[in-house]
């Protein structure tokens, strides 16, 4: 059985999150019948695990990240650590969860909605089913915008797409944002200065827009002209703007990753234990003590089965 890094307590504070777009502390701690102060630290703990982010429509308020994207990368960060021992939870789970929450919440194209905290909701399922590319033009700085937000470059990295973001000056010599910048180049982000940025939005695959134009009137745009326009107009900034520092590319996307999560990678692409050895020189033991750890995991009762299950969950 899969092995949750949450205690009961946690979780049911985070699937009450996930009810509202945004919640101010004291009125989810009014909702409780556990003590205030194990309420506010579940909440601190899921901050710091990247499941619960600040609001950026109301100061003091934080919002629940999706289960799309914040269940699989927490999974992935727990296989950078090398220990199995901690992972959140058996893959089952995760794909319940994240079908329960989703079940409610359906987006279309044309869909809208008012504030940056809704808009989070569209961009971080985007992202999380997105493939090659991933381009934020940011002309103007809201306090913790998913628009600038590492754990959204995190999962974007992990899955091999390019993460290329557009700002202004005025953003990159920002000092709120100095520390941001740092680790979002760390992952592999390109961050470019363009003077002449006016378009407020997110492209994926440059197959749909998220208009920010009007943050209390965002627009979710999948008609071709739409998108083909503000992805021409996006690339010829980019084209002309000049980087904000040389971002350090990996060698491949798995490059940076911990040898147990490439191994993950492996056994979904079908390589025999010998190849995989090979790739990452090391002993076919080593390899295959690994892949009994993560089959124990995972609930995997075979390889196949294994790499199945982190590519069903997001985690390769």
């Amino acid at each position: 059985m899969g092995i949750r890094i949450f205690n009961q307590q946690t979780e049911e504070v985070y699937r009450a999150l996930l009810q509202r777009a945004r919640w101010n502390p004291p009125d989810l701690v009014a909702q409780s019948p556990r003590d205030d102060s194990a309420v506010v630290d579940d909440i601190c703990a899921l901050q710091n695990s990247r499941m619960v982010a600040p609001s950026a429509d109301e100061p003091g308020y934080v919002r629940a990240i999706e289960p799309r994207l914040a269940l699989p990368t927490l999974v992935a960060r727990q296989f950078k650590t090398g220990d199995s021992s901690e992972l959140v939870a058996a893959p089952q789970l995760i794909q319940n969860v994240i079908e329960q929450h989703e079940g409610f919440t359906s987006i279309a194209p044309g869909w809208h909605v008012g504030g940056l905290d809704r808009a989070a909701v569209l961009v971080e399922r985007l992202v999380a089913t997105g493939r090659r590319e991933l381009i934020f033009a940011t002309p103007v700085y809201t306090p913790h915008s998913f628009e600038h937000a590492p754990y959204i470059a995190e999962l974007a990295r992990r899955k091999g797409m390019k993460v290329k973001m557009l700002w202004t000056a005025a953003l990159g010599f920002l000092p709120a944002l100095n520390a941001v910048v740092q680790e979002l180049m760390d992952m592999g982000c390109e961050i470019r200065i363009s003077k002449k940025l006016v378009d407020r939005a997110v492209i994926v695959d440059r197959s749909v827009a998220i208009d920010l134009a009007d943050p209390d009137a965002v627009h979710l745009h999948s008609h071709e002209d739409k998108v083909t326009q503000l992805s021409l107009r996006s690339a010829e900034l980019w084209n002309s703007a000049r980087p904000l520092r040389r971002a350090v590319y990996a060698d491949t996307p798995r490059s940076a990753l911990a040898r147990h999560e490439m191994i993950l990678g492996y056994l979904a692409e079908g390589m025999t234990d010998e190849s995989i050895a090979s790739k990452l020189e090391v002993s076919i033991r080593t390899v295959r003590s690994d892949i009994a750890k993560t089959m124990s995991s995972l609930d995997a009762k075979s390889r196949f089965q294994a790499g199945v299950a982190a590519s069903r969950i997001g985690i390769v």
